[in-house]
């Protein structure tokens, strides 16, 4: 239970680093929350019916709690950290859009293109070229 809760701040701290946000609307923390926070970053392609099976709550449910925890949806969390992935992957040399998208957990480069462009304002072709002028 302990691991659960030092499991949550820390990813509590690292998303309000990356994200630069305030803190999250409450301190209190279910458990749930950070073992779904760990179980998205080691598989994103997970579903919310399969989280919240992990879970052992309904999606309903555990969407709520998630959201009034971290102070973002579920599936934006998990989004954002597929999108995450995807840059990563991006960054390897040879390493194919559709690929990337693919590898961090989107079923489609359709998904992955609307998740990229609602997140970053871009589409993906334009982060790219950005990505190899500054390689360059």
């Amino acid at each position: 239970m302990l691991n659960l809760g030092l499991d949550y701040v820390f990813e509590l701290a690292l998303w309000q680093l990356r994200q630069a946000q305030d803190v999250g609307p409450t301190l209190i923390v279910h458990p749930a929350v950070g073992a779904t926070a760990r179980r998205i970053r080691q598989s994103p392609e997970l579903g919310l019916e399969a989280l919240a099976a992990a879970a052992r709550m309904s999606a309903g449910r555990l969407g709520r709690i998630f959201k009034q925890n971290m102070g973002v949806a579920l599936s934006s969390y998990r989004n954002r950290v597929r999108l995450e992935r995807a840059r990563e992957l991006l960054q390897q040399q040879g390493v194919t859009t559709l690929e990337a998208a693919l590898a961090s957990g989107f079923g489609s480069y359709a998904q992955f293109y609307r998740v990229f462009r609602e997140e970053t304002g871009l589409n993906p072709r334009q982060t790219l070229e950005k990505l190899e002028r500054s390689r360059s």
